[in-house]
């Protein structure tokens, strides 16, 4: 299927918003390595871009993805590698050995270019991809400790950026995946299969595989809680109903110039990524093969699975004893969503809207400031479609989430086996 390409119609205000952004909000440390790297490439294009950072792993990710590209089952690809180490951290050997099993990788035929600036380039000939590996692992190029792996996947998606402006990367989206994460062979169909209009970013669905033992076991019990946290969130239609896994992503370009790219956070980027992309898109699940993430702990990342696997691991590997969110609080958010709709009716006396609120509920809004959200309704919005447009982006990805956990003081947590129970039947008593 022909892929969708990102200079369409729309060349010229793409063209424009890439150049703001490469001009104001890219990562200068990508600047000076941009010239060198298309020379490397041999002056190629391609039809798909994967970004992976990349932070003390082997190099057995590797060969599974120079495998597709021996197979054919991927072409033209360009695949970037951010090999990438905290600041404070001055043990670089692993990072060190992975780039040195770079320089000698079997490609059929073989090709290396490689670049005084920190970087080198693999050319795999046969499939017409190549491989840009970026050194941000030596001495005085380490990444500073708070910006970890958000700023590793920004410069990574930064030098895409400059490559699509290029048109050496000829393609609408941004993939992004990590070093744990095998990726099926119809990975980047599944967005080329669809429309890139209206959608900003598409989730890749997923799952944890491993050897059977405690690791894995408590990594599956933590991804039975991110499927129930979404599954409550669609249940209450809102529309930040999503998974926020760095390793699931793909990326509109033109969407992602807009929203600035990736928050530089050594944890968390995805979500803050994810939640400034709802804001001018859709978010569109992907219904393909599943990618498969390999269940590890991990104190690579200051929360997030690898830190959620070790709690589980440290208190407790029973699913009785695991807790989630109580399934109420998403009944109460569905009301509020729904509520929100007759806001702008009460655009003027606000307070009487919240009034009619559960207790709960108005002591939850009354947390996060909902006084502030009338204010601007009252004296800037003028018409019920921006009033609904204004509420979603305030009440966001991550005001959603406060809500619920201001809501645990009244609806505490509970088993998740029970959790998930509770919210089926509300499912089958809402259909009904």
């Amino acid at each position: 299927m022909k892929d969708n390409h990102l200079l369409d119609n729309n060349d010229n205000y793409i063209s424009s918003s890439l150049k703001k952004y490469l001009m104001s909000y890219a990562e200068q440390k990508v600047d000076d390595l941009i010239e060198d790297i298309i020379t490397s490439l041999h002056l190629r294009s391609f039809n798909h871009c994967l970004t992976i950072p990349v932070y003390n792993e082997s190099h057995s990710f590797i060969e599974l993805l120079i495998a597709k590209l021996n197979n054919g089952v991927w072409s033209s690809t360009l695949i970037i590698l951010v090999i990438n180490q905290p600041d404070t951290n001055a043990d670089t050997t692993q990072n060190q050995a992975l780039w040195s099993a770079l320089t000698t990788l079997n490609f059929e035929p073989p090709m290396l270019a490689a670049s005084k600036n920190y970087f080198l380039t693999l050319n795999h000939m046969q499939s017409c991809s190549s491989i840009v590996a970026l050194d941000y692992f030596t001495e005085n190029r380490r990444l500073p400790r708070k910006k970890g792996v958000g700023l590793a996947r920004k410069i990574g998606c930064d030098l895409a950026c400059h490559l699509v402006h290029q048109r050496i990367l000829r393609t609408a989206w941004l993939h992004t995946s990590d070093a744990d994460t095998q990726l099926p062979d119809d990975y980047f169909y599944q967005t080329t299969s669809s429309s890139s209009k209206e959608i900003s970013a598409a989730v890749y669905d997923f799952t944890h595989t491993g050897e059977e033992n405690s690791v894995t076991h408590a990594t599956a019990l933590y991804e039975r809680s991110l499927h129930y946290y979404v599954e409550g969130l669609r249940f209450a239609n809102s529309v930040y109903a999503y998974h926020t896994l760095g390793s699931c992503m793909a990326i509109n370009t033109l969407s992602y110039v807009l929203v600035r790219g990736f928050t530089k956070r050594a944890g968390g980027e995805d979500f803050y990524c994810l939640n400034k992309l709802a804001k001018v898109g859709y978010i569109k699940q992907l219904k393909g093969d599943k990618l498969i993430i390999n269940a590890r702990s991990s104190d690579r990342v200051p929360f997030g699975t690898g830190p959620a696997v070790e709690k589980i691991l440290k208190n407790s590997d029973s699913i009785a004893t695991l807790i989630t969110y109580n399934p109420i609080v998403f009944w109460l958010l569905k009301n509020l969503l729904l509520s929100f709709e007759d806001l702008f009716n009460d655009k003027d006396t606000p307070k009487k809207w919240l009034e009619r609120q559960p207790k709960e509920t108005k002591i939850a809004l009354e947390s996060l400031h909902v006084d502030r959200l009338f204010s601007h309704i009252t004296s800037q919005i003028k018409d019920s479609r921006s009033c609904i447009k204004h509420i979603q982006h305030w009440f966001d990805a991550f005001k959603t989430l406060k809500f619920i956990h201001a809501l645990e003081q009244s609806y505490p947590k509970m088993s998740l086996e029970n959790a998930e129970s509770q919210l089926r039947a509300g499912f089958e008593a809402h259909k009904k």
